[in-house]
Order: structure tokens, then sequence, then C-alpha cells
């Protein structure tokens, strides 16, 4: 599970005031009071920042990332703001995949509202990134190219419990459907 705590008043600058965050539909207005919304490692995070311009700028922009995790930074385009209008932007923030659970320290979504010319605006909300319980994935198939009839098929097929919990009894089934075929070990 995802859960994502705001410990923060509104920032306010010269240039734009953040009103709400919405994370995966759950609304964040009040940035002083815990929020929990729930999610898995892997999961895309729709990121919905909704921000009033205080001031006019021709080159603005919305980003969040979430820090420390290389490959979750996303931004928009630069677009133009005129004082005393709301705006919103949706972006997507990929959950890393391969977090360590061990960790007890939650990860940190930082949301940005920047202008090129008056600064920028950062909300910060605490993630805590959980797996989902029972996750097999398959990592790796080898078989030889061709084989004749009457010939057996030899598969080798590595998977990998990326789990919470322990996988006792795994199972790999592989079927050939147009001849009716099928075997599991």
């Amino acid at each position: 599970f995802v859960f994502i705590a705001a410990f923060a008043i509104p920032t306010a600058s010269a240039f734009a005031t953040i009103t709400q965050v919405v994370v995966n539909g759950v609304e964040i207005n009040d940035f002083s009071a815990p929020v929990s919304i729930s999610g898995f490692a892997g999961d895309t995070l729709g990121v919905r920042v909704t921000f009033e311009a205080t001031s006019t700028d021709e080159e603005a922009r919305v980003s969040a990332r979430i820090l420390g995790e290389p490959g979750t930074f996303v931004e928009t385009g630069e677009f133009a703001v005129i004082a005393g209008n709301t705006y919103s932007r949706l972006l997507n923030v990929e959950l890393p995949f391969d977090l360590d659970e061990a960790l007890d320290e939650p990860l940190t979504l930082e949301i940005s509202v920047e202008s090129r010319n008056q600064g920028n605006v950062e909300e910060q909300i605490d993630l805590h990134v959980q797996r989902e319980n029972e996750l097999i994935e398959i990592l790796a198939i080898e078989s030889e190219d061709e084989v004749s009839a009457g010939e057996q098929l030899v598969l080798d097929v590595v998977v990998k419990n990326r789990g919470r919990h322990e996988s006792e009894d795994t199972f790999v089934r592989a079927s050939i459907p147009s001849l009716g075929i099928s075997k599991m070990v």
C-alpha cells in the first residue's frame, strides 16, 4: 500500500499558491493534516496539481518526483499563467518497482509549480510503499529454436518472487493450445 501524509501548509510565493493535490483520486486540500492513500510498488500515481497564479508569467511548469529515486521525475511543458486564474495539471508518477521494503523511512513525493523568472512553490508528501502480497514474475524463458515432430521441447524458465510473502508451491505451466498440449512442473 502507499500511504501519503502531507505535513505542510499551502505554500505561496510571488508567483503561485498550490490549492489542491489529488493523488489517485484522493483530494489533499489541507496540507497540515495527514492523509492515507493505498497503492503498490510498480503502480503509476495520477497526481493532479491545482494552483492559483498570483502573478502573470510566460514560462511556468508543474513537476513531480520521488526524492532519491532515479527515473521518477515528470514535468509538464512550459505554459503561460495569468494572475488570478486557477490552473490544474495532471502528472503520472511511476512508483519504483524494485523498492527495498525493509526500509522504514517513507519516500518523499515532491510537487513543484515553477516559474523560470519568479522561483517555485513546493509541497512534499510522505509515501509509504509496499509490495503486493503474492507476485511471481517470469524473468526468462529459453528453449531450442526448432523442434521436430516427436521430440521433446525443453524449456528453461526462471521465475522470481517479487511479492511481499514467500511463495511456497509455485508451478509453471507450458501450453501449445493448437496442438492440445499442456504440461505443468
